[in-house]
């Protein structure tokens, strides 16, 4: 038992540091992820190994100090999303229907070609703004049915999974397409008029996922 919990807690160290490696690899970007997992599992294996460990010996010490330490940099990465961590944005009890902004976000799936469902969600959902990620061309088309109602837009469509196509029913001003991750992720930039007469910045991107 003791040797598994070495090579354990081996693994959950080299899961911590593996982030730290500036690779674009799907195996390497995976481990982004699943921070909260890795915690439990680190911080199990350090409290088992706590009753295992030889007091003289300095490399299970040393073991230690490092799941230590790993445990250390997963909670400072977990702590912003929990509710002890300081709200970014302040709650409001104004109630100014002018004032606010309802975004609709949805990756469609490139090779999904179930319009008609996606059509009753998005009509449901009635947003002000719909950021539309995976669109092809097909799905450039398929979105010209909302025209009318959403007659301000912006379309980048691709055949790579990174196509996205922005619709908005607010005004839209300096828009412009950007390729600040890769030269095939297209992202969108630009400004919206609220219906107070209030600008506001938009940023539109679709995040480069952990695929091989």
């Amino acid at each position: 038992m003791k040797i598994t919990l070495f090579i354990i807690a081996a693994l959950c160290v080299v899961s911590s540091v593996i982030p730290f490696v500036a690779s674009k690899k799907w195996w390497v970007r995976g481990f982004d992820f699943p921070h909260l997992q890795l915690t439990v599992i680190t911080g199990t294996t350090f409290i088992l190994l706590c009753f295992v460990i030889d007091p003289k010996n300095l490399l299970e010490w040393m073991i230690l100090v490092f799941l230590i330490l790993a445990i250390i940099y997963q909670l400072v990465i977990i702590f912003p999303y929990t509710l002890f961590a300081k709200k970014e944005i302040a709650s409001t009890s104004i109630k100014n229907s002018d004032a606010s902004i309802r975004v609709f976000s949805a990756n469609v799936l490139q090779d999904n070609k179930d319009f008609d469902k996606f059509s009753k969600v998005f009509r449901k959902a009635n947003p002000d703004i719909a950021i539309l990620l995976e669109t092809d061309y097909w799905w450039q088309e398929e979105l010209h049915v909302f025209k009318e109602e959403y007659p301000f837009t912006v379309e980048y469509p691709l055949d790579n999974y990174y196509g996205i196509i922005l619709l908005s029913k607010l005004e839209l001003k300096d828009m412009k397409v950007k390729f600040l991750m890769d030269d095939e992720i297209p992202s969108i930039h630009g400004n919206v008029l609220l219906k107070n007469g209030t600008w506001i910045k938009l940023f539109c991107l679709h995040p480069t996922p952990p695929s091989p």
